[in-house]
Parts: structure tokens; sequence; C-alpha cells
């Protein structure tokens, strides 16, 4: 998980020994593709953060305190401290008070202008599943800068904008000296292509789905590719008409 990740790399700038113990097969399995999540690893292994993967905690024990975590792999681990990253469950018994639309996650269904269906009620944010219209179904995102960007246009709207939310999804992330800009849908993707090189100051991997594009991750890109990578993203481009532009060097961004 990315809470995970980043806590993982904070522990270890504070000067503290850090395993990071996780059931998929690679880092950040689910977000980045293979050669990024083994570029990612080794810069961690560097700063001395062991990791294991394909295994999870099954027990903590101590006195008073946990000291002794006991792993699907059958290793104990000695410690002082426990993060586990696990994700959110969704507080949403206020809206099912007020007999609010609630999907199968028990997310709140709100229309483009964010309404939910109560016309006097709105939601924003991590409790929100809104129709996107770029990826033409439901999204609901756990990140601040959703909730901000939701939150105002939720409150224009209450106050009679009625205005659509169209702004893709959008997060960074910081892990030691890797600061990353992620825009789009990563829920499923199928294909990756890297523009650049991992070891330049800067580069960009573009993710696709069934051929059409679906998000972009940006290591230190410039203003203008910041407001250049969301209306390519919303165009959905091609899978091979992007590999194609990249080859002949034909897609400045």
């Amino acid at each position: 998980s990315f809470i995970g990740a980043e806590v993982a790399a904070s522990l270890c700038e504070m000067g503290l020994d850090v395993t990071m113990v996780f059931p998929e097969s690679r880092l950040l399995e689910k977000i980045v593709p293979e050669e990024l999540s083994t570029f990612l690893k080794a810069k961690y292994e560097k700063r001395g953060v062991r990791i294991l993967t394909g295994t999870k905690p099954e027990q903590l024990e101590g006195d008073n305190r946990v000291q002794r975590a006991n792993l699907s792999n059958h290793e104990t681990l000695d410690v002082d401290l426990v993060v586990m990253g696990v994700g959110v469950r969704l507080n949403t018994e206020l809206a099912k008070d007020a007999g609010l639309q609630l999907d199968g996650s028990d997310a709140v269904i709100v229309d483009e202008t964010l309404r939910t269906s109560d016309p006097d009620i709105y939601a924003a944010g991590d409790i929100a599943a809104w129709p996107d219209p770029t990826f033409k179904t439901r999204l609901r995102v756990e990140h601040w800068d959703v909730a901000r960007g939701q939150g105002l246009q939720a409150g224009r709207n209450m106050a009679g904008k009625q205005e659509a939310y169209t702004a893709l999804p959008y997060f960074f992330s910081d892990l030691f000296d890797f600061s990353f800009e992620v825009w789009g849908n990563f829920n499923v993707w199928d294909r990756a292509v890297l523009q650049g090189s991992l070891e330049a100051d800067s580069f960009m991997v573009f993710y696709f789905n069934q051929g059409s594009m679906v998000g972009v991750l940006a290591v230190n890109p410039s203003d203008a590719s910041r407001d250049a990578i969301p209306q390519l993203i919303q165009q959905r481009p091609a899978y091979q008409d992007v590999t194609d532009q990249l080859s002949k060097g034909e897609l400045a961004m």
C-alpha cells in the first residue's frame, strides 16, 4: 500500500530499523509496473529497509505493548512498533440514517454535481462515488486532494452553480528522494509504457487498459506537463498511437 511505503520511508529516515511485510509479490504491485517496482525496491534496500513479499502478519504478541510479530512465512520479528496500512472503512452511518442511496461498498452515490439521492444533500471526498466523464464509470478516491476539489465544487453547487465535477483523480507521493505525481484511474490497467529512463531526474509512465490510456505517473514533471497530462488522459488515446509517437519522439509533454 502507499501508506505502508510512505510510513516505511519516513521511519527509515528517522533512523529506525524497518521491515516491510505485505502479501503482494512486489512493492506497490497494484500501481507501478514491474520495472519501476524493482527500481523502488532497490532504493529501500539501499537504505536498509527489509522487504518481505508474499507474506503477512498473523499474530502480534507482547506484554502490555507489542513486542513480536508472527508472520505467515513462519518467521517471528522482534518489534517495538507495528504500522498496519489496511485502507479505510467508510463511515456512512449518517448517510444511511438519512436514507441516502448507497452502492454495494456503502459509498454515497452522487450525480455529476455531487448531489446525492436527496436533492438537498451533497457529498464529497472518500465516501462519494461520482460518475466520471472520462472513464464512463463511477469512481471513489481516498485522497485529500480529491476531497478538497470535490468539497469546493459541492460548495459552489450548493450556492447555486450546478456545475459538473470533471477533474481527473490525482495524487502524489514522496518515497525518500523519489517524488512522483499520478493522474487517472489505476483501478484496472494491463499495460504500462516508460518514457525516459528510471535513472533520469524526470520520466513518465503511461498506463493503458484494453488499448486506451487510463493514467500517467510522472516524476518531477514540468509545469507545462502538469497542464498537458490531464488533457492527454481525457482524450483516452490508443496504446498503439502513443507508442508510435514515443518511438518517433513526437509525444511532447
